[in-house]
């Protein structure tokens, strides 16, 4: 039973990863099919992640080269929402004067969250020197970090105000 409790809670972190990362994609593909006269304020993310000379004449030609309706949905394939530091970037551009999503988004719990469910999807959970200097975890290099339900309620409480927040920008 233990064994499967610790599974659960450990598949509990990596599923509250995905929802947000799932969140934050659809909901700027959605948002910039819109508004698609924000898309200038990512021009300088765009630039720097060499996003605008990359999009691919199939990418264009797979929205039959209607860009009006459809730059959230060709940005998007560019630009990679498992990384903490892209969805912060976009949603502070996207949104400068929501305080609340952009205190949020710089909160160290997204980065934890995002560094835990790397660790338990690609290493087993099992704490790598990388980890370790990335976050300000205690747990020694070889040992699997431990999910607790304490940390999982405070996970989902994190994500879902993230995800209400950004939701609210869509009203």
């Amino acid at each position: 039973m233990s064994v499967a409790l610790k599974e659960l809670l450990n598949q509990s972190c990596v599923l509250l990863w995905s929802g947000l990362e799932v969140l934050a994609r659809d909901f700027f593909i959605s948002y910039l099919n819109n508004n698609n006269n924000k898309v200038k304020l990512l021009n300088d993310f765009l630039k720097t992640k060499k996003i605008i000379n990359s999009i691919s004449l199939e990418s264009l030609s797979s929205h039959s080269y209607n860009l009006s309706n459809n730059m959230g949905s060709i940005l998007e394939s560019n630009i990679e929402f498992s990384r903490v530091e892209n969805i912060r970037e976009v949603y502070k551009l996207l949104f400068p004067k929501n305080v609340e999503l952009i205190t949020l988004l710089s909160d160290n719990m997204l980065w934890k969250i995002n560094k835990q469910r790397h660790l338990l999807v690609h290493k087993k959970g099992i704490v790598d020197k990388k980890f370790l200097e990335s976050t300000d975890g205690s747990t020694p290099v070889g040992i699997e970090i431990r999910i607790t339900p304490k940390l999982v309620k405070q996970y989902l409480e994190y994500i879902r105000n993230v995800g209400l927040c950004i939701l609210k920008n869509g009203i």
